[in-house]
């Protein structure tokens, strides 16, 4: 199996502003909250941390803001070790935020204002494109212009190197990533978008897999379903592979924590049961703890979670 990975994470980069309390408020209600903490966050970033913390080289392309908080992420991504050289500085736009409400059982709502994240001039492309050079997989979600997503997926289709795909958050107009795309993880919600079904039980969600595949026959669909695992379809084959129970923190991250377990271990050369496997427990071991980049688990912590439910 191939070792020392390299990836490349193209998406955003967001200063989650985070409130936690009993529950979150209702339109037009106040609530008392118990805590306040600023995070680096950001899907795109979340990805790359998660990326990093299990043993992969990760380039993060992305834009942020000429203010404190785009250096603050910007330094952070060095921090955990991921090169930043291609996130550049809009002068003329702000960072993207993330406002973001955390209940008592660990479920979240989230406002985000994604600023720099959404500009898209020509060199954001090149850099981009400039990143992919020798790596082993792409990773996209949906916080960075469609066009961008677009037109990187398609470049790194025709270097073969795998797309993995989170559409999150919705956006119609970035269905047209499918026809580059290799591995879809979508939750229930955001399968529910791309399919037009119902998804209300594991079920509904493996039907919403092979919907996927009927339409989209070179793409493997992976529906996050939290504890419950994940519902997939592969070699003409669909099911659900089970999850795993922990103590919930918040679920801040959990899909991010998913794909990027998911991309490494498939680029490793292990094989799709086991990839699956090694997504559910590092996105089961990111809810243990508070925030997006700061939960996500390294190499060991994952293995070890590992070795107590599977033998190797």
């Amino acid at each position: 199996m191939k070792k020392n990975v390299t990836g490349v994470v193209v998406g955003s980069l967001n200063m989650d502003l985070i409130v936690t309390g009993e529950s979150i408020p209702k339109p037009g209600e106040t609530v008392s909250a118990n805590h306040f903490i600023t995070i680096p966050g950001g899907k795109g970033a979340n990805q790359a941390v998660a990326c990093a913390n299990l043993g992969a080289t990760i380039r993060m392309v992305g834009r942020v803001g000429d203010d404190n908080f785009g250096k603050e992420l910007k330094k952070s991504l060095s921090l955990n070790n991921i090169d930043n050289s291609f996130v550049l500085v809009d002068k003329k736009t702000s960072t993207g935020v993330a406002l973001i409400s955390v209940d008592k059982d660990g479920e979240n709502s989230i406002s985000a204002v994604y600023g720099a994240n959404m500009s898209f001039p020509k060199k954001q492309l090149e850099a981009a494109k400039e990143s992919l050079n020798g790596a082993d997989f792409l990773l996209l979600q949906n916080e960075v212009p469609v066009e961008l997503n677009i037109s990187i997926a398609k470049y790194a289709k025709s270097k073969n190197i795998p797309v993995f795909w989170d559409p999150a958050p919705s956006n119609d107009e970035s269905i047209g990533i499918m026809e580059f795309c290799s591995y879809l993880t979508p939750n229930s919600i955001e399968a529910e978008k791309i399919t037009g079904l119902s998804i209300k039980t594991p079920e509904q969600a493996v039907q919403a897999c092979e919907a996927i595949s009927r339409s989209y026959p070179e793409v493997i669909p992976l529906i996050t379903l939290n504890k419950e695992g994940v519902a997939v379809s592969f070699d003409s084959n669909a099911k659900i592979i089970k999850g795993f129970e922990v103590d919930v923190i918040d679920t801040i991250g959990a899909g991010d924590a998913f794909i990027a377990g998911l991309a490494i271990s498939i680029a490793e050369g292990n094989d799709f049961i086991n990839a699956c496997n090694f997504a559910n427990a590092s996105a089961a071991l990111s809810v243990t703890k508070q925030g997006a980049q700061t939960a996500m688990p390294n190499r060991n912590n994952v293995e070890d979670f590992l070795r107590t439910f599977i033998k190797f």
